[in-house]
């Protein structure tokens, strides 16, 4: 009766065991397969990161060619098991792109496919990119201001329209003003003003309680929510600017800027007239300012493309100063903050002001009377003429991409996702 027993519980034990062994080699073979699968995934964002980068450097270092890109690739992991191959198949010509990655390892295989599409820096015509940050942001003696909520768009007594400023251009889509918080009223229009286009607020926004129309204001476009936030590029300072021993901009009358010049701080005196010769690239890398009755003057021929890396940039306010683009072509005068850059102020023009401002660090703010030809993006824009005065706000869609890959944003042209799909 012992052995019987002994018998059966030896038989008992080496069911267990068989199963304890059969639990842990298939837990081994799915640990394998997940691991695989997972590879495979890593590897199909790979290739997709390769193409994109591809594409990119291309954009970057000369006009956009699609043939010069290799629109095919097959690549084997270094120290792993696994490979990618991808193909882009162009979509739009000149502007989007179908990139589908696969990736493999063992037996496994994820495919990701997604729409990429060339993006410039002035693709909005007003576009606040500010959002939430951190309330305990410290700010070291000497560094710029900390960013603080941003993303407000005021817009009162301008309305906003869009034109172009080459006659031969055709460009899609309808103008869009844009913001990436979902604050309560962070985008407010009063004064009857009409918004001749669409109107996007942050990802997560109660329309209702983010957009605010007050007084008579209309947006004839659609209002909406965005998808995820926006993404915008730092400038740098091209290098032959950056080196050199730069000083302080000292007035001389009747001499003109020519060239390529670089300032430490930067400023026009009172009812002084400073001319541009020719194509300039100037960087002040303190604060910029142009005083009551002071002129700053693009002639027909020339263009100005201008860096600031102080807090400040600042023309006053007097009928007969500003900055005069004579070229009355808004990409012939570009202004970029760098990221030190917290405030762009235009107070007053004595012409209407034809140009392009990117400074996504800074608040924006324009007091002009006069009418505006270009495109804004800021850390948050506020316009409103001075009182009892109404202007408008053309937004230049030859500032847009859209396939204008001769459009020159200092670098700024990039592909970025449109929609993501895997499988």
């Amino acid at each position: 009766m012992a052995l019987l027993m002994a018998a059966a519980a030896v038989m008992l034990l080496s069911l267990v065991g068989i199963g304890v062994l059969r639990s842990g080699l298939d837990t081994r073979m799915q640990a394998a397969r997940a691991t695989a699968e997972m590879t495979a995934h890593t590897a199909a964002d790979a290739g997709f990161t390769r193409a994109l980068f591809e594409m990119n450097t291309k954009l970057n270092i000369s006009p956009w060619n699609f043939a010069g890109v290799p629109s095919s690739m097959t690549v084997t992991l270094p120290n792993v098991d696994a490979a990618y191959a991808y193909n882009i198949q162009e979509v739009i010509a000149n502007e989007e792109y179908r990139i589908t990655s696969v990736g493999t390892s063992n037996r496994s295989q994820k495919t990701v496919t997604a729409d990429v599409k060339m993006q410039g820096l002035f693709d909005y015509a007003l576009f606040a990119r500010g959002w939430r940050i951190p309330k305990h942001e410290k700010h070291a003696k000497g560094e710029p201001k900390p960013l603080k909520k941003g993303g407000k768009i005021k817009i009162k007594g301008y309305n906003i329209e869009g034109y172009t400023s080459d006659a031969a251009g055709t460009y899609s889509g309808s103008l869009q003003i844009r913001s990436n918080t979902n604050r309560k009223g962070a985008i407010k229009f009063e004064e009857d003003v009409v918004i001749a286009g669409d109107v996007i607020a942050g990802p997560g926004s109660q329309i209702n309680k983010v957009v605010e129309m007050k007084n008579g204001a209309v947006v004839t476009g659609d209002i909406y929510v965005a998808a995820e936030m926006a993404t915008v590029k730092s400038i740098t300072v091209p290098t032959s600017l950056a080196s050199g021993n730069a000083k302080d901009f000292t007035y001389k009358e009747g001499v003109a800027i020519s060239g390529k010049k670089s300032y430490d701080k930067f400023k026009i005196p009172k009812g002084k007239v400073q001319e541009i010769n020719g194509d300039v690239e100037m960087y002040v890398a303190g604060e910029m300012k142009i005083e009551d009755g002071g002129s700053l003057i693009i002639p027909a021929d020339g263009s100005l493309t201008l860096f600031i890396g102080g807090e400040k940039f600042e023309v006053k306010g007097k009928d007969t100063g500003g900055i005069i683009n004579q070229t009355l072509d808004p990409a012939k005068l570009k202004i970029f903050g760098l990221d030190s850059n917290r405030k762009v102020k235009i107070d007053k023009n004595a012409t209407d002001f034809y140009g392009a401002i990117y400074a996504p660090n800074a608040k924006v703010d324009i007091k002009d009377s006069l009418d505006i030809y270009g495109a804004i993006v800021g850390w948050e824009i506020k316009m409103n003429p001075h009182k009892g005065t109404t202007a408008t706000y053309y937004f230049d869609e030859a500032l847009r991409t859209n396939g204008n890959v001769s459009v020159s944003d200092n670098g700024g042209m990039r592909f970025m996702v449109k929609n993501w799909r895997e499988q």
